[in-house]
């Protein structure tokens, strides 16, 4: 027994010091028992950093035989203890062995992170990938212990419904806090003002003072006011109901409009199943997708487009020169933006070769080709040779003592861990990403392919950066909450210009091109059994009728599985749309923003860019606000990228 104690002793002494390579000797050469191992596990987990060091050794005990359900004498298991102290690097390693887990602890870690000391969001975003949040008791629980960024996050991702057992809503809770802003938050999401507790009072009766008294009744006069408001509310009580079935309402429409309708309604049917499994893991959101309502919008354009016949060569004439003015102003901020981020490239290199002298940084993605937002990411790849390691956490720590840099942070868990970094002020707050390379980056690779079909298609810069502006306007350019990512817009397009280039039609206007792509990728194609592919760019082989854009789904490819497959144009075996699952959602955007250009109307008021005072962006406008509408949260809405659409952002 004593023995047992001194080898606890050994591991819980080397694992806070840190002292890894010891640990693994001393590992090797002693015969310790599996409940040392747990014990020691659970101890060092309490004390030790949260450094590369430090997680070393608990990655070297991780690997002996655990018992992951053994509890200490306060009842705390290893990943109670995480989740007490607010260590994320050490609690993605031990979820890695979740199913040696009993299922309970998820559901009583996730009740202490939510009601820790720390208020620490991340414990909680991971621990709600294993097992649910209850609401509303959750998020009260959270309100309750003063955990408010924790709140905050709850009520725009899960939402704010339901009563605990006393009759409550969150809404009377917060008016018992007095704090303003997550009782604004919880009425952009939820109709709770006239919700009764036990004791018959509405969130207005327990208000804490007259501020919070005046917040709720401004708020209700609010809902009241907005249209957009209420339907979200009535399309989310009718929801679940319609998405049980598939609609039958337009099957009397006429062959012309069976096809779109057609691949729509299978669409829905089809996802149906894959979007619930992964929201079990995913960032879950309350879905105001009404599907029949999406058909019917296309339906009726296309019913009504005849009769637009004569004014469809102006839309198509505004919309090329609302497209080619945004891109020339995007453009005119992009090149004031690039000396900022070459200096921050450069800064990274010098950081980098201070740590490993044989590794260089690069930029590569959209800051590279030119293809970038204002606020897109700066992506570097740091590419060494086999013989030099480098460690992301070595690198880290090192950015933390840099004047240029003010927030630093590992995400070891991803399929490729990558560093996240964000500039100071000076640097206009930029954001990095950092990922390691020991051979070619398909990343540098990639860009290269972006610039030389930037040479061969006039079009494709313009609409790349308006169609990604789109997207990220509607909160869909996300691929880690389930949206497209840059590349894969990027290949949609290119796949629409190839099409165009065979059938001879790629001198179409851009504005014409622009409604081909909604037409296209709302309607034509059926994403279940077809896939997204381009040929190499200034390819000679283009002959075909039609190039290699859509055939059956590649075998590698498993239909019960993807829904959307858009392959790697240097990988064909990689599906770089593999981590998209809010296929509808995407689809209904496109089908919205569709419709809207049909039935387009010129603007009474025009909009003008904030900086040049140009009346543009009619229509593009009508598009995103409509899709603004239909798609975001309250909360989104505010923090989408308007930058180029009136200055006060007032519409």
């Amino acid at each position: 027994m004593q023995q047992q104690s001194i080898h606890q002793q050994k591991i819980v002494e080397y694992t806070n010091q840190g002292e890894y390579v010891q640990l693994e000797d001393y590992i090797r050469v002693n015969q310790t028992a599996q409940m040392n191992f747990s014990q020691a596990l659970v101890e060092c987990i309490q004390y030790t950093r949260d450094s590369e060091e430090h997680l070393q050794c608990i990655q070297q005990i991780l690997k002996q035989q655990i018992d992951f359900n053994y509890k200490d004498n306060q009842g705390n298991t290893a990943l109670i203890q995480a989740a007490k102290s607010g260590k994320i690097s050490i609690l993605n390693e031990i979820i890695k062995y979740k199913e040696k887990f009993d299922k309970k602890q998820f559901k009583l870690a996730l009740d202490i992170a939510i009601q820790s000391e720390q208020d620490n969001w991340d414990i909680v975003e991971t621990l709600l990938q294993l097992t649910q949040l209850e609401k509303p008791q959750h998020l009260i629980k959270s309100m309750r212990k003063g955990n408010f960024k924790t709140a905050q996050k709850i009520i725009e991702q899960y939402g704010a419904s339901g009563q605990d057992e006393n009759g409550d809503t969150a809404l009377h809770i917060a008016s018992r806090l007095g704090n303003l802003q997550i009782i604004k938050s919880i009425c952009q999401k939820e109709n709770l003002y006239k919700k009764k507790n036990q004791l018959h009072q509405t969130p207005l009766d327990v208000a804490c003072n007259q501020e919070t008294r005046n917040q709720l009744i401004e708020e209700e006069i609010q809902f009241q006011k907005s249209p957009n408001r209420k339907r979200k509310q009535e399309d989310f009580n009718e929801n679940n109901q319609i998405s049980q079935k598939s609609s039958n309402k337009y099957e009397d429409f006429n062959e012309i409009f069976q096809k779109p309708i057609k691949v729509l309604n299978d669409q829905a049917i089809q996802t149906e199943n894959k979007e619930k499994k992964d929201q079990e893991s995913q960032i879950p959101e309350n879905n105001y997708i009404n599907q029949p309502f999406y058909d019917q919008l296309i339906s009726e354009s296309l019913i009504t487009l005849p009769h637009h016949r004569t004014s469809l060569d102006d839309i198509v004439k505004q919309l090329s020169f609302e497209i080619n003015t945004f891109s020339q102003e995007l453009n005119k901020l992009l090149e004031e933006q690039r000396p900022i981020i070459d200096k921050i490239v450069q800064m990274v290199d010098e950081t980098v070769q201070s740590v490993c002298s044989k590794s260089r940084a690069f930029l590569y993605g959209s800051c590279q080709t030119g293809l970038n937002l204002l606020d897109s990411d700066i992506d570097i790849v740091i590419e060494t040779n086999e013989q030099e390691k480098i460690s992301l956490y070595k690198i880290a720590e090192q950015f933390k003592i840099q004047g240029f840099i003010k927030d630093v942070k590992v995400i070891d868990n991803a399929r490729k861990p990558v560093l996240k970094m964000q500039c100071s002020q000076e640097f206009q707050n930029k954001l990095i990403d950092i990922t390691i390379s020991k051979n070619d980056h398909s990343g540098r690779k990639t860009a290269n392919s972006m610039i030389e079909f930037q040479k061969e298609f006039k079009q494709f810069k313009s609409l790349a950066l308006i169609l990604k502006f789109y997207f990220k306007s509607i909160n869909l350019l996300n691929s880690y909450q389930g949206g497209l990512n840059s590349y894969s817009i990027l290949t949609m397009i290119l796949a629409l210009l190839q099409i165009k280039r065979v059938r001879d039609i790629e001198n179409e206007e851009i504005g014409k091109t622009f409604l081909d792509f909604f037409d296209l990728y709302s309607q034509d194609i059926d994403y279940f059994n077809k896939i997204i592919n381009i040929v190499p760019s200034q390819t000679e082989n283009m002959q075909v009728d039609e190039p290699n854009i859509y055939q059956q789904q590649f075998p590698q490819f498993d239909q019960g599985q993807q829904e959307l497959v858009i392959l790697d144009l240097h990988n064909k075996g990689n599906n770089i749309a593999s981590s998209t699952f809010k296929i509808k959602h995407i689809k209904n955007a496109l089908s919205l923003a569709y419709s809207t250009i049909l039935n387009s109307q010129k603007c009474e008021e025009p909009c003008f860019f904030s900086r040049y005072n140009k009346p543009v962006c009619c229509i593009l406008k009508q598009i995103i606000q409509q899709s603004k509408n239909h798609h975001l949260t309250g909360v989104y809405k505010q923090k989408q990228p308007f930058y180029f659409f009136n200055f006060n952002n007032t519409y």
